[in-house]
């Protein structure tokens, strides 16, 4: 705004008639004005539409939070049920635990028996193996009296030889001394 006429009321004012001046001063006021009307339009626009777009961010990260906030909430129930699952596992394996420790007993007292029975089968070997030595020892000596008994039976079935030749030879001299 600068010069004098600039400040001369414009059209239908009280005072004197406009100048050319002032009415090309004015009109480029107005024509600057009106560029600055149409900047701040078109930065209206843009703004509208930043404003547009960050409001569809936002809308699309609300929809994101949304399907966040749904996958934690399904993350919180795996999570739950994976420990009730490990707090089951570690039921179980206590349990497995325990009977293991019974099987361990049972086998310790399996493994004691096991070895009184095999000191009792050694003891009875032993004793078996004793009385396989007696046995043979009296299967030996009943086969040397069985021998024995053999040959007193070949020395009486001589003996009874020899006597029946003696009495053939006795019959045969009392015959001849009969005969004479």
């Amino acid at each position: 705004m600068g010069g004098g006429a600039s400040k001369l009321p414009l059209m239908g004012g009280k005072g004197p008639p406009a100048s050319s001046t002032a009415i090309k001063e004015a009109r480029s006021q107005a024509m600057q004005l009106q560029k600055e009307l149409d900047k701040l339009e078109e930065e209206k626009k843009q703004q509208e539409e930043t404003i547009k777009e960050r409001l569809a961010d936002i809308e699309n990260l609300g929809e994101m939070n949304r399907q966040l906030q749904r996958t934690n909430d399904k993350l919180l129930e795996a999570q739950s049920k994976a420990k009730e699952e490990v707090s089951a596992a570690d039921k179980g394996i206590a349990e497995m635990r325990s009977e293991l420790e019974a099987v361990k007993k049972q086998a310790t007292k399996l493994e004691n028996e096991l070895r009184d029975v095999q000191g009792e089968l050694t003891v009875n070997q032993e004793e078996t193996g004793e009385a396989r030595m007696e046995v043979d020892r009296v299967g030996q000596a009943l086969t040397a009296a069985m021998e024995e008994k053999t040959a007193m039976e070949e020395k009486v079935r001589l003996a009874e030889e020899e006597r029946a030749e003696m009495e053939q030879m006795l019959r045969a001299a009392t015959d001849t001394v009969d005969t004479y």
